[in-house]
């Protein structure tokens, strides 16, 4: 949209939409399509209101204000009301447990969890926090936004990483983004393996994913494009169901 014809409002929100994938000024601006001059004073205004912080590096991330209302939009159970049949139909199909989880702050928070359809063990529940870049819900997400947010996730998170790491972990990143979901083994939860795929917003940005998780054993490396596939089609229902473009 030519940026005459935006509103006040319209570019405000698509600054905050942008901040949930990106962090510095220019790429800020690059996503909107908005003047340097208007991203850099809708930024300040979001910094003065509590709804963005900016750090020491001049790097703007979201703030307290914005946490509380995606807080309160969980508390209403919509996105979870909406996803259930989804859910419930993967978990009968492939009979393992089924997490959804979304981007909210510096984690993945579980919103929902179906139990396998056989005894498990895995020891998650709604509302629990777990890392990104070491979780198949965390690395779905990622591997939709920019090379630079996923870099920074993983230098925050992974601070005893070995020299390098981050480039092997980023290619697997970009191996994620081009077959569309990703797959975690034993990461957050050892002697488990999960495969996962990203749920997009109407605007078309992953702020969540779906994910299928068994043990190892249960789920070995030759069925698991069988079931990502499963993964991928139920992630897209329920994007379509929120809006999604097609």
């Amino acid at each position: 949209m030519d940026d005459a014809k935006r509103s006040a409002l319209t570019k405000g929100l698509e600054v905050l939409e942008s901040l949930l994938q990106y962090s510095r000024l220019s790429d800020i601006v690059a996503d909107t399509g908005l003047p340097a001059g208007t991203v850099h004073r809708i930024l300040g205004e979001l910094v003065s209101g509590g709804w963005a912080v900016q750090d020491d590096a001049r790097q703007y991330f979201p703030g307290r204000r914005l946490y509380s209302v995606a807080g309160r939009l969980l508390e209403d159970d919509h996105l979870v009301v909406v996803a259930l049949p989804f859910l419930e139909r993967l978990r009968r199909e492939m009979g393992f447990a089924v997490h959804m989880g979304l981007h909210i702050g510096p984690t993945i928070t579980y919103v929902a969890k179906l139990e396998g359809l056989h005894p498990d063990g895995l020891e998650t529940h709604v509302g629990q926090r777990v890392l990104m870049a070491s979780t198949a819900i965390g690395q779905a997400v990622l591997a939709s936004r920019s090379a630079d947010f996923a870099r920074e996730v993983f230098a925050r998170e992974t601070d005893d990483a070995p020299p390098g790491g981050s480039e092997v972990w980023l290619a697997e990143l970009g191996r994620s983004r081009a077959r569309g979901w990703a797959v975690d083994v034993g990461g957050t939860f050892p002697g488990w393996r999960s495969v996962a795929a990203p749920v997009y917003s109407p605007a078309g940005l992953a702020f969540g994913a779906v994910s299928i998780a068994a043990p190892v054993g249960e789920l070995p490396g030759g069925q698991v494009s069988r079931v990502a596939r499963a993964v991928q089609e139920a992630a897209l229902e329920i994007s379509r169901a929120f809006g999604a473009p097609a």
